[in-house]
């Protein structure tokens, strides 16, 4: 599913910078919910992204929600897959 979604960035000196993007929206694998499930995880959803609009962002909001980037792949030159799961004490 086509979706937007909120890329978070805070830096150092205070700032906090927001850039929304377009992504596709699915839903997580089962090797990959049972390879994080191994690190202590509950992933939500893989984002795919255009590689160049991430800039090694660790934070995405999306519907409101605020999720922890965990894992980035380079699925080719163009695109790239985001995975994430809720981000711990935040609402």
């Amino acid at each position: 599913m086509i979706d937007k979604v909120i890329l978070k960035s805070d830096y150092s000196d205070g700032r906090i910078v927001r850039r929304e993007i377009i992504c596709d929206v699915e839903s997580i694998g089962h090797k990959e919910f049972f390879a994080a499930s191994q690190q202590g995880l509950k992933p939500e959803y893989k984002l795919t992204v255009w590689a160049d609009e991430y800039e090694g962002e660790l934070t995405v909001i999306y519907k409101g929600a605020t999720y922890k980037i965990y894992r980035t792949f380079r699925r080719n030159a163009d695109r790239m897959e985001l995975y994430i799961t809720l981000k711990a004490g935040v609402k």
